[in-house]
């Protein structure tokens, strides 16, 4: 989206339909820093913003010949 040509890649800000800023702040809070806290119902912010950006929990992991590949969902 950002750097594949489309016009979002041109413009200087973008709205994220269905997503609030404090459940976006959260998900990059725990992408940073692995850890983050929940006040009221900042669950449901959070839940709505890594589902609609597609962030999994990172707990998949595949193993072959001894080596563990984690990726996100």
């Amino acid at each position: 989206m950002f750097t594949s040509g489309m016009k979002e890649s041109n413009q200087r800000e973008i709205e994220l339909k269905g997503i609030t800023s404090k459940g976006l702040e959260k998900v990059i809070e725990v992408i940073y820093t692995s850890t983050t806290t929940l006040d009221g119902d900042d669950i449901f912010d959070v839940i709505g913003a890594a589902t609609h950006m597609q962030v999994g929990d990172g707990s998949s992991s595949t193993s072959t010949n001894g080596a563990t590949n984690s990726s996100m969902k």
